[in-house]
Order: structure tokens, then C-alpha cells, then sequence
């Protein structure tokens, strides 16, 4: 299918750039190490991107081939005019086609002599750029209504389209301009995404408000927000309300919701970069390279009753993850994680097994971390994460192999969430199965299966089944490599993992509430008290469903 962005805010415009850089760099280094420069009928970038057959790009150069499936919408042009001038001055190309590295925006290599132009990169559609002067002010209300008729903004302006002073044109040019034209450019089912902060006045408030609209005229596609949580000890003193005000309404109107914190962010990239301070652009990066493995094709292997030893393969992508992880209108939560987590220098040196890489992830996600460091050496113990039930429970997961031997790797989970009743085990050497207990063979991954597969609930379920096809697995395609590592492992998973972000907002934004501090800034901008009552009676619900799985 096709991905079309809408990047809303400072954070989804910086973000979305370095998502759209992390794509196409993933894309292009593929390509290179396998020797392959044809682009024309590349799964990812057809997703992502689309010929440059038009003009109006922002790239300012005829060699630019690919325009973003994305529309940008901001409430001041800074951000804007930051990202567009960026898509300027980036160059990719082809000096060392034996190693590819990603440095700030470009593909580069280690020998600067030799270089070979292969692709004129990427650029933004002039035409599918909105903004207007004047920001939300860290407001959610005054966000939310600078998208509707009551608001009269300053001035707002369109670099390729007309538009007045009317906030409810502002609305329009998004919707019925912008985006449908480039809903008509995708010739495949669409999934849009929409990415912004949950912290701020425009992401929040814009971007729920657009949110609810899409459900509204875009009701048959598929909507996924990508929603980035703020640090926790932040610099906006009303980031709970805004957080709690912006979840409560795209947790009704959106199909899934992925989370990713900030403060999270910021720990990998001390952990993993050796960055003391690190800048707005080192978490945003950050932040891409743990999406990636979500928008790249893949391929999934289901059980085949028939033939157990044989899994179906089929081609998936984002629109066929999120029907299989948001079956409920419950939980639309969704979170992401990636191992290994090694130093960027240490890339090229890393060759942990499959069968580490799975394990790593089911620590990580039974005990709620995003970091391999941060996993208490007890959970890191097979026999007893196997008798612990505190453990994090989930609804559904997406497990995806990546790199050199993923599909056997695959292969070989999928037997063991599946044994076969009737055929003797089959060794493997990915991820091992049961050995007899004279034999003196190493820990294996299979009683953190185990429990990994307990922990996924059958709540979702109309019959009965095992939790076990609650896990789907997946791997990307043959040799296609993320982040430049040999083998690697992604998981996308929707459960309560998510609930230390959405309990601590509320906690926090209850607290001020109950006192009434800074109520008044919103209610200034049409909002009522009852609007956060029932905010937090929203969110309120969510947690209590996923508490319950």
C-alpha cells in the first residue's frame, strides 16, 4: 500500500524529515550493497515516495526523481522553511558501494575521492506545505481551534495555494487541497500518518483536531498517529493537560496510536552515542531509526494447519500490522522496539544471533523497558521470567526478523509458537528447540517464549484459541539490512507497555486540575471545565482496559 504523511507541528515537521532521510537512506543502502541501482519498482520507496514528474519541488533541482507522500502543516514557518531548505542542500550518493554510512542528512562513505552521483534524493511538494503566522502559544485549546470557524488567525499563507484569513479555509486547503491531492497520487491502499507532539499547542491541538477531521471526510482509510510524549520533568508547565487533552482525542478518532517518549529517546542516545547533551535533532534521529523497521516492507509467516513444517508467506505492510495489532476499539495503543542497541561505531562489529535478539526483545517488552540496559538482570533469567505473572501483558505483537538468514529465523519461531503435534522436533540453528536434559546444550530461547506467548491475552478473541496467534512473525527481505547492522530484531506491540505514559499524565494533569491552575488559559479559547472532565474520564477508560488484560 501507500503511506501518506501529515506532519503537524515543530516536532512531526522534524521528525517527519528525518523519518523520510532514515527511508530513503535505508533504501539506498540496500541498494548499494546489493549491487542493484534500479529504483523503479522498489516496494518502499513506492510506498513512501512518488516520481517527481510535476515540479513544484522543493529540492529546487531537476535531478531530484522522488517527491514525500507528505503534507507539512505548521502554525508559524520557521520549522517549515527549515525543513524545505534542508531537502536543498541534501546530496545523495554512491562513494564506496562496500560500505554506507548515514551522517546528518546524506549517504556518504570512507574513501571522499571517488564519488559517483546515483540518485538525486528526495524533496517536499511546494503545493502540499501550509502554515500561518503566530503558534499556539504551548496551548492545546488554542491549537485545536485554529482549525475551526470560531478562530480568526493573523494571517496564514500556502505556497501554492490561495487562502484568506479564515481559520476554516486554513482547515480546507489541508484537507480538501493538500492531502487529496495526494490521496490521488497513490494508485494503492492508503494508511495515513499523522505525526506530532502530545506536549506542545500546535501538535497536540492542531493535531487532534485534523485527526478527528480525517475520521470524519477519510472515515474508509486507515489513520495511524504517531504521538512523541514529552520529557518528564518538561519545560511546558501545562504539558499534562496538553498530553491528556490530545490522547483523549486521538484515541477515539485514530486507528492506532504509536507512542514514543522523548525522555526515552534522550537515554538512547546517551546510552547507544555517547551524547551527553543531546540536541532536538540527535532524538528526532533517534526516534526515526526505531520507526523504520515499521514502514519497510515485510513479509509475514502464518501457521499452515495442512503442512505446520511450511508457513504461509505472505507480503504485508503498515495497513495489514495495524488490523492485526488494533482489533479492538479498546486498545489502540502501540509501542516499538529495536535491538541490538550497540554504539554507532560498533555497527559493522555486531553479530548477535536471532536467538539473542529474541530473547533481548522479550525481556525487554515482559519488563517494560526500551533500553537493553536498563533490563534488572533478574528478567534477563529465563526460569524466572517462566514463573513470574507480573510480568507486562499485551494484546497482540509483531515480531520482525531483519538481515542475513531472517527468514529461517522466522521460520523457526513460527514452529515453536506452533509445534507440530505429530513430527519429531527440528533443530535449528536460529532459535533451538527443547533438548533432553542429559544433554549438556546452552540456555535456549524457548521458555521465554513460553511466557511471552502467556502474556498475551485472549480478551480479543470471539473463540477459543491460543494467545500464541496473537504473535505474528515477520521478516523483511532477503538481505535487507536496518541501521546498517548484520542482523537485527524489531518489535511492534500493542500492550501495557504504554501505561507509565498515560498514567503519569493524568496523575499530574488531575493534580493541577483539582487546584485550577492554568485553567483559565484554556477556557480563554472556548474550552469548558467538563471538556477535562471528560478528557479524563477518556483516558481513564484506556487504562483500565489495559490493566484488565
Amino acid at each position: 500500500g501507500n503511506c501518506v504523511f501529515l506532519q503537524v507541528g515543530q516536532c512531526g515537521n522534524q521528525l517527519g524529515l528525518e523519518l523520510l532521510n532514515a527511508l530513503y537512506g535505508h533504501h539506498l543502502g540496500n541498494q548499494m550493497e546489493s549491487s542493484g541501482l534500479d529504483i523503479k519498482n522498489d516496494a518502499l520507496l513506492n510506498t513512501i515516495f512518488r516520481p517527481n514528474s510535476e515540479g513544484n519541488h522543493s529540492s529546487g533541482s531537476s535531478d531530484c526523481k522522488w517527491t514525500a507522500r507528505a503534507v507539512c502543516v505548521d502554525t508559524e514557518p520557521k520549522v517549515i522553511n527549515s525543513c524545505l531548505e534542508s531537502t536543498k542542500a541534501k546530496s545523495w550518493s554512491n562513494r564506496d558501494q562496500s560500505k554506507v554510512t548515514r551522517r546528518r542528512s546524506m549517504i556518504i562513505a570512507n574513501n571522499t575521492s571517488n564519488l559517483i552521483k546515483v540518485d538525486g534524493g528526495w524533496g517536499y511538494d511546494l503545493r502540499s506545505v501550509v502554515y500561518r503566522h503566530g503558534g499556539a502559544g504551548n496551548n492545546w485549546a488554542l491549537g485545536y481551534q485554529m482549525a475551526s470557524s470560531s478562530h480568526q488567525p493573523q494571517s496564514m499563507r500556502s505556497p501554492a495555494a490561495k487562502c484568506t484569513d479564515n481559520s476554516n479555509e486554513f482547515l480546507q486547503t489541508i484537507l480538501d487541497g493538500c492531502l487529496r491531492r495526494e490521496l490521488e497520487h497513490c494508485d494503492q491502499p492508503v494508511t495515513l500518518c499523522t505525526m506530532h507532539s502530545i506536549a506542545g499547542g500546535t501538535g497536540s491541538g492542531l493535531g487532534a483536531k485534523l485527526t478527528e477531521e480525517l475520521a470524519d471526510v477519510y472515515g474508509d482509510v486507515c489513520r495511524v498517529n504517531i504521538a512523541i510524549g514529552p520529557y518528564h520533568m518538561g519545560e511546558v508547565v501545562v504539558q499534562h493537560y496538553n498530553t491528556v487533552l490530545s490522547l483523549s482525542a486521538v484515541a477515539s478518532a485514530s486507528d492506532a496510536v504509536l507512542l514514543f517518549e522523548n525522555e526515552t529517546a534522550q537515554l538512547l542516545c546517551r546510552q547507544m552515542n555517547g551524547i551527553a547533551r543531546p540536541l532536538l535533532t540527535d532524538v528526532n534521529r533517534l526516534i526515526a531509526a526505531n520507526l523504520l523497521p515499521v514502514f519497510i516492507p515485510k513479509l509475514t509467516l502464518r501457521h499452515n494447519a495442512s503442512d505446520p513444517l511450511h508457513p504461509v508467506v505472505s507480503s504485508s505492510g503498515l495497513l495489514d500490522d495495524i488490523l492485526h495489532l488494533c482489533r479492538h476499539p479498546s486498545y489502540r495503543f502501540l509501542d516499538v522496539k529495536h535491538t541490538p542497541q550497540t554504539a554507532s561505531d560498533a555497527v559493522q562489529h555486531t553479530y548477535d544471533s536471532y536467538n539473542t535478539l529474541f530473547k533481548t526483545l522479550a525481556a525487554m517488552q515482559m519488563s517494560g523497558s526500551a533500553s537493553e540496559r536498563l533490563i534488572s538482570a533478574i528478567y534477563k533469567q529465563s526460569a524466572h521470567l517462566a514463573s513470574n505473572a507480573a510480568c507486562v501483558k499485551s494484546a497482540a505483537s509483531i515480531v520482525c526478523f531483519h538481515g542475513d538468514g531472517a527468514k529461517d529465523a522466522a521460520r523457526d519461531l513460527i514452529n515453536q509458537l506452533h509445534p507440530p503435534t505429530c513430527q519429531s522436533p527440528v533443530k535449528s540453528p536460529h532459535l533451538p528447540t527443547h533438548h533432553h536434559p542429559s544433554q549438556q546444550q546452552p540456555p535456549t530461547a524457548l521458555p521465554l517464549l513460553q511466557e511471552y506467548v502467556r502474556s498475551h491475552s485472549e480478551i480479543l478473541r470471539s473463540q477459543t484459541a491460543l494467545a500464541a496467534q496473537q504473535v505474528c512473525v515477520q521478516y523483511s527481505g532477503i538481505g535487507q539490512k536496518v541501521g546498517g547492522y548484520h542482523r537485527s530484531a524489531s518489535l511492534l506491540s500493542n500492550s501495557q507497555a504504554v501505561l507509565p505514559l498515560l498514567q503519569r499524565s493524568v496523575a499530574k494533569a488531575e493534580s493541577m486540575f483539582r487546584v485550577g491552575a492554568y485553567v483559565h488559559q484554556y477556557t480563554n479559547y472556548g474550552m469548558e471545565r467538563d471538556d477535562f472532565v471528560e478528557a479524563f474520564y477518556t483516558l481513564g477508560g484506556v487504562i483500565n482496559s489495559y490493566l484488565e488484560l
